[in-house]
């Protein structure tokens, strides 16, 4: 029978938020989390609306059925107007080991070459296992709001922890809203991971 992880969590740092796992859920704790973020006054001139769009839209994709079973939090620290500066998403794999999660993600970047840059191999090791995966930037065609056509950058980083005769991994994806968010991100979530902790079962 195989060892498997069935449990995710990690302490999270200041200003960071658990997003809820149910999707009836979601609409509420989006608009309250946004009043949140503009009571605690991270925001000059309140946009409701504008902040409950941009955790509905992040909550859609850690909610996708096709992943399930992802731990979602959210970083909104303080600034001269509320946003959702950075995101990280955790989830146990199928039964895989850490050669072969590299390896998706470089055939992944060979076939999103267009929108995938810079590419950066991470390799590491926090309490619970070993870690590896790939920092890259990437590239977003967007319209401003005068209708012209532009594009947008993102740095993202996804890993992989090992635990020690275990046979999935926990997957981690960290994504921060533009470039130069964290001065250094791969050593931001690295040290995050040094809180997290799981569960095994099988």
């Amino acid at each position: 029978m195989n060892r498997l992880v069935t449990a995710i969590d990690v302490v999270l740092p200041q200003h960071w938020h658990w997003m809820p796992s149910h999707t009836e859920v979601s609409e509420g704790w989006c608009e309250a989390m946004a009043r949140r973020l503009m009571s605690d006054g991270s925001g000059e001139e309140p946009d409701i609306e504008a902040v409950v769009h941009q955790l509905g839209h992040i909550f859609e994709h850690v909610t996708n059925p096709e992943c399930p079973g992802i731990r979602a939090a959210v970083w909104a620290p303080p600034s001269p107007y509320a946003e959702i500066a950075g995101l990280i998403c955790l989830r146990p794999t199928q039964v895989m080991g850490l050669d072969d999660f590299v390896a998706l993600l470089h055939d992944w970047f060979a076939e999103e070459g267009d929108v995938m840059h810079n590419m950066v191999s991470v390799e590491s090791a926090v309490p619970v296992g070993r870690v590896a995966g790939s920092r890259f930037i990437m590239k977003h065609q967007q319209v401003d709001d005068l209708g012209q056509p532009g594009e947008s950058f993102e740095e993202r980083l996804v890993l992989a922890v090992q635990p020690p005769d275990c046979d999935n991994l926990v997957e981690v994806m960290g994504i921060a809203s533009s470039l130069g968010t964290f001065k250094e991100m791969t050593v931001y979530y690295l040290t995050m991971l040094q809180a997290l902790s799981v569960r095994m079962g099988g």
